[in-house]
C-alpha cells in the first residue's frame, strides 16, 4: 500500500506535466533572385521550442540545443529521492510557463535574532528546469521566512548547481540531480550565514549606501539628480528597511530581509513568480552579494 500511494502520487505529478518540441527551422525554398532563379539559401542552424498543451512559444535556439522533457526532469528527481526519507506524496509543482520546478518539504529552522525576535523558516528542496534555452536545470534550497507582519514570506534560493542544456549537458544535468547531499549541506550553510550576519551591526549612513547601491544610485547623488523611476524604487527599498531593521536587528542581516521584503511587499511587481524566478530573484542575489562584500 506504501509504494502503491507514492505510485498515485508520480501519477498525479504526471498529469499535471506537459510536451516540449524542438522545430527545426528549415531554410526557404521558394526565394528566387532577380532573375526568376531559385536561391541556394543558407541554413539557419535554429531551432523553434513549443509547449505541446498550449503551444506557447517558449524560445529560439541553437539547432545543438535539446527540450529536457518534463516527465524526464520528473522521472530523475523521483528517482533522486527515493530512499533518502523524504515524504514523496508532499512534492508541490509549481509551472511559470517556460520553467517549472518540484519543490520539496524539509522542516523548519530559526533562531533568536538581534532584536530578539524568533526569525523562522520553512525550508525546501527545490528542482527548477526551464525550456527554450534561457533557463537551466539547477538543484537547490528555497526558503519562506515566518516573520513578516502582513503574510507574505521572504526567500532565499540557493543554488547547489546548475546546467545548462544540449544534447550533451541534459544527461550531466539528470546525473548533478541524484547529488541530493551537496544541496542539504546549504541549508546548514545559510543558517550559519544568518547567524553571523546578525552578529554585525550596521549605521544608517551604511543603510543608505546599500540602498543607493542596490537601485543603482550614485552615493552623492542629491535628489533632483535621479531620475523620478529610480528615486521610486529607492523610496520603496527604504521603506522596506525601515520596517524590517526594527524587528531583525540593525546588523547585515537586517539589511539582507530588508532587499526581500522589498522584493516580496514593495515593488510593484511584487509576486511568487517575481521573487522565485523573475527580475526579484536576481534583485535578492544582488543583495545578499552586496551584503556579504560590505562585511567582508
Amino acid at each position: 500500500m506504501f509504494n502503491l500511494d507514492y505510485s498515485l502520487e508520480k501519477a498525479s505529478l504526471e498529469a499535471k506535466l506537459f510536451n516540449v518540441v524542438d522545430v527545426p527551422v528549415e531554410p526557404p525554398t521558394h526565394l528566387v533572385d532577380q532573375f526568376g532563379m531559385p536561391l541556394d539559401c543558407d541554413n539557419p542552424k535554429t531551432q523553434l521550442v513549443y509547449r505541446t498543451d498550449t503551444g506557447q512559444h517558449l524560445g529560439t535556439t541553437r539547432n545543438s540545443y535539446k527540450s529536457l522533457q518534463p516527465t524526464e526532469f520528473l522521472d530523475a528527481v523521483w528517482k533522486s529521492l527515493s530512499g533518502t526519507g523524504v515524504d514523496l506524496g508532499k512534492i508541490e509543482y509549481k509551472d511559470w510557463g517556460n520553467r517549472i520546478a518540484f519543490r520539496v518539504p524539509l522542516g523548519k529552522k530559526g533562531f533568536r535574532n538581534s532584536a530578539g525576535e524568533w526569525d523562522e523558516r520553512d525550508n525546501f528542496l527545490e528542482f527548477r528546469t526551464g525550456f527554450g534555452g534561457s533557463a537551466q536545470t539547477s538543484v537547490g534550497t528555497y526558503e519562506y521566512r515566518q516573520i513578516c507582519t502582513n503574510g507574505m514570506m521572504g526567500w532565499d534560493f540557493t543554488r547547489a548547481f546548475a546546467s545548462k542544456h544540449t544534447t550533451r549537458m541534459n544527461a550531466k544535468a539528470l546525473h548533478y540531480i541524484g547529488e541530493i547531499h551537496k544541496v542539504l549541506q546549504n541549508i546548514d550553510k545559510v543558517d550559519e550565514l544568518y547567524e553571523s550576519l546578525d552578529k554585525i551591526k550596521i549605521t544608517s549612513k551604511q543603510v543608505d549606501e546599500f540602498a543607493r547601491t542596490m537601485v543603482g544610485v550614485d552615493l552623492d547623488a542629491k535628489r533632483d539628480e535621479i531620475p523620478k523611476k529610480t528615486w521610486k524604487r529607492l523610496e520603496g527599498l527604504l521603506e522596506s528597511l525601515d520596517i524590517e531593521l526594527p524587528r531583525s536587528g540593525s546588523t547585515a542581516y537586517g539589511l539582507l530581509q530588508g532587499a526581500t521584503h522589498y522584493t516580496n511587499h514593495n515593488h510593484s511587481l511584487a509576486s511568487n513568480e517575481f521573487v522565485s524566478v523573475g527580475t526579484g530573484a536576481k534583485f535578492n542575489s544582488k543583495a545578499q552579494s552586496l551584503v556579504l562584500d560590505m562585511v567582508a
